[in-house]
């Protein structure tokens, strides 16, 4: 014999202002609030989000998965994640601005969920980075620093500014030729072994070889970066000059709403990468990188070099985002991190920061790092 079931469509709430005992149909819980017939406080709510917040929220949500799934197998493995490294990647954080003040009103049981969606974007999308202090170890540490200094452009003696302040062991330039015929520059490296190559120029205030040439070359395009040998002590390094390929023509491509030009542009810088990385890989001593590589540590063209044992120094032992470019964009502010330093196994990286925005289009970027494993 088969019993009817009774399903029920309320539930009793008794008031608790007035102690008035309400019964509250179960749909209206699912649609919102319900208040007390006798005193009208509110009895219960849903605890879901209203269709006109959740709809907004999962499209945020799932754009951000999209970038963060995209940024781990390879940005530059499709035309938008190639183009998205070079965007200000705040702009992903501002639906927080009209989404976390709604959610608090209407529902705050599901408040965590944006609050996540938001520190993600600030944290790992926009490549914060935290490290805790490091005191310098006992071996023999060294100061690096990088700068591409856009041919003294925005004003020579600022450069010579930066590398007093930073007062550096060893530096290196991209884009800056004739930027020894300064006389702020120069005076400023006076003391320094100084090699200097077409856009690079080599400082070290220890004894360095003549400079190599690196082929990093790509479809009939010269390019190349520099490596020279470094004596320290009792022990050697080698140390590498690089500037890959600007993103510059495939982002004027993608603005005009055309995106093969950064597929190749992306494509060519990518190629650079791998020639490099083959090279720094025949390195089995201590070594390190400096340069412009034009990509965010997420992108391949830092990812390349990385694969080859190195560590970027920034990454491990810096603060905050460490962006390198973007003040003397529209945007107005540095947004990006394309100038890294890179380390080999043998190192340990104390410290890494960067400089003053006023003196080029970048920023210099410096690191105190330790020699623990010397061969």
């Amino acid at each position: 014999m088969r019993r009817n079931i009774a399903i029920p469509t309320s539930i009793v709430r008794t008031c608790g202002r007035c102690g008035q005992r309400n019964r509250v149909p179960i749909s209206a819980l699912a649609r919102g609030r319900y208040t007390c017939g006798a005193c009208g406080a509110t009895i219960a709510y849903s605890d879901r989000p209203p269709f006109w917040l959740a709809a907004p929220t999962v499209l945020w949500i799932a754009v951000l998965l999209v970038i963060g799934i995209s940024n781990a197998y390879g940005p530059e493995t499709w035309w938008f994640g190639a183009a998205n490294l070079y965007f200000p990647q705040i702009v992903y954080a501002l639906p927080a601005v009209v989404i976390l003040p709604a959610y608090a009103i209407w529902s705050r049981r599901w408040l965590l969920l944006p609050i996540a969606a938001l520190l993600y974007t600030l944290g790992p999308l926009m490549g914060f980075t935290w490290s805790f202090p490091r005191d310098p170890l006992p071996a023999p540490h060294i100061r690096v620093m990088t700068y591409n200094a856009k041919w003294g452009m925005h004003g020579a003696d600022g450069v010579a500014e930066e590398i007093r302040k930073a007062n550096p062991d060893i530096v290196q330039f991209q884009d800056s030729s004739n930027l020894m015929c300064s006389t702020y520059v120069a005076s400023a490296l006076a003391g320094y072994n100084v090699r200097t190559d077409g856009q690079y120029i080599v400082a070290s205030k220890f004894p360095i070889s003549k400079i190599q040439r690196v082929d990093i070359s790509f479809k009939g395009r010269e390019f190349y970066a520099t490596r020279v040998w470094v004596r320290m002590g009792g022990t050697g390094f080698a140390l590498y000059d690089v500037h890959l390929f600007s993103p510059r023509s495939g982002l004027v491509g993608f603005r005009k709403q055309d995106i093969e030009p950064i597929i190749v542009n992306t494509r060519d810088r990518v190629f650079q990468a791998q020639r490099l990385a083959y090279a720094m890989a025949l390195d089995r001593g201590p070594a390190i990188v400096t340069g412009d590589l034009n990509s965010p540590v997420q992108g391949l063209a830092c990812r390349y070099p990385m694969s080859a044992g190195y560590r970027d120094a920034f990454e491990e032992a810096g603060r905050g985002y460490g962006y390198s470019y973007g003040q003397y964009t529209k945007v107005g502010q540095p947004y990006v991190r394309i100038d890294h330093i890179l380390v080999s196994r043998h190192w340990t990286v104390v410290r890494c920061w960067t400089g003053g925005i006023e003196s080029s289009e970048h920023i210099p970027v410096c690191a105190v790092i330790a020699l623990t494993r010397a061969k």
